[in-house]
């Protein structure tokens, strides 16, 4: 998420995915998310302004828009219009600019069953290991805000999940060109 003006949002609102521009509301999901459970999430938008979000493999739906996504700020864990935090676990994100890493056509995709790749156009790759929060494609500083760290109890791949506390904590990556999308292909997911 970038700042009201010239990010996106992904968040979960009523247990459903909600994606936000500009402070208007872009995308409703239609898939109700149950607490404490592992999801494979992936925003895709591939053209002009085709935009497609999965949940688990499945097409939650589309949406259309040709927002120039300009912002170069990235949070994870916080919604920085709102101040919102989430609460829970959140693993192997991943930012792919330029690339739509799935065909936002597809009414299904392949889920991964191992933690995601540095692949063409990665700008960010976050494994959550016991090393520490880093970004794989080292092209990031990740700055940890409050109590925000690796959980070893909790993972879906790998050894470890960012875990935060619902209240105070959030990840933070200064500003890069690596967020500013402009009216370009890119691929969110985690």
């Amino acid at each position: 998420s970038g700042n009201t003006s010239d990010g996106i949002d992904i968040n979960v609102s009523n247990s459903k995915i909600d994606i936000t521009y500009s402070g208007t509301v872009l995308y409703t999901g239609t898939t109700t998310l149950i607490f404490n459970v592992w999801y494979h999430l992936a925003v895709v938008r591939n053209g002009a302004s085709a935009r497609t979000v999965y949940i688990n493999g499945v097409q939650d739906g589309t949406f259309t828009n040709s927002v120039n996504i300009t912002s170069k700020t990235f949070t994870n864990g916080l919604t920085p219009t709102d101040t919102s935090y989430f609460n829970g676990y959140i693993s192997n994100v991943r930012i792919i600019k330029g690339t739509a890493a799935y065909d936002p056509t597809a009414s299904t995709l392949t889920v991964p069953t191992a933690p995601l790749e540095n692949i063409s156009g990665t700008s960010l790759l976050t494994y959550m290991t016991n090393a520490g929060i880093y970004d794989q494609t080292a092209k990031n500083d990740l700055q940890t805000v409050g109590s925000a760290q690796v959980s070893t109890s909790q993972k879906k791949y790998g050894t470890g999940s960012l875990s935060f506390n619902g209240t105070s904590d959030y990840l933070v990556v200064p500003d890069s060109t690596s967020w500013a999308f402009g009216s370009g292909n890119f691929t969110i997911e985690a």
